[in-house]
């Protein structure tokens, strides 16, 4: 009886033989895997993103930080400026900010709000503004005892009818007012907060008898020198 043991075969290759040279070596290449020494990052590139912005250096279109006590002295140097062109005398236009017994408060842009006597703005007993209005009034005293300045709303009305008399009177243009006493040789016309003579002969084109009648009347005519 024969004792050899069957061959198992793949192909041409016998599994049951010894491995060869070569295959040894190519085994050992495969299975053998070369370990890393060190930081792998170490060596790998670096790589700059191109959309990736350098926030070391500013940019053009960005202005640098100004300290702020820089703009709070610029600010208080043209609040000085403003506060220094106002001058006694002056006609200016201010907002109504309240009205209390001591009179209609105006700002006007000054550092501290003005005064106008209440009875400035009466009319038929009853103030005829409110908060918000903006009117006219002339600088009468920047600074008095009691902290505010004193302004005045009919010294204002005046002084700008006297611009308007003088235009009229130099352009021919007509003037309006309302006669509010009877005098010597004619009425007294009240023309916004000036008085104007109106001589009798020249009330009408018929003589009037009673000039008193044109008390309250409104009346119109040129503006001439006396």
């Amino acid at each position: 009886m024969s004792t050899e043991q069957p061959l198992t075969t793949v192909g041409d290759t016998d599994v049951n033989q010894p491995a060869t040279e070569n295959q040894t070596a190519a085994d050992n290449s495969t299975t053998q895997t070369e370990a890393p020494s060190g930081d792998a990052s170490a060596n790998m590139p670096e790589v700059a993103s191109a959309n990736t912005p350098d926030v070391s250096q500013p940019r053009d279109d960005e202005e640098e930080p100004r300290p702020a006590g820089e703009d709070f002295g610029q600010l208080l140097d043209q609040f000085e400026q403003e506060q220094s062109t106002l001058q006694e005398g002056e006609v200016v236009r201010g907002t109504v900010v309240g009205i209390t017994e001591r009179g209609v408060v105006i700002d006007f842009g000054y550092k501290s709000e003005g005064i106008v006597n209440q009875n400035e703005f009466m009319e038929n007993g009853h103030i005829t503004v409110k908060r918000g209005d903006e009117v006219d009034v002339l600088v009468k005293n920047m600074e008095t005892g009691e902290g505010f300045p004193v302004l005045s709303r009919a010294d204002a009305v005046r002084l700008r009818a006297w611009d308007d008399l003088e235009k009229a009177f130099n352009d021919g243009t007509p003037i309006k007012g309302r006669v509010i006493d009877r005098i010597k040789g004619g009425v007294r016309v009240d023309v916004d907060g000036i008085a104007a003579f109106l001589p009798g002969s020249q009330v009408d084109i018929r003589p009037i008898r009673n000039l008193d009648s044109l008390r309250g009347a409104l009346a119109q005519g040129g503006a001439r020198r006396s």
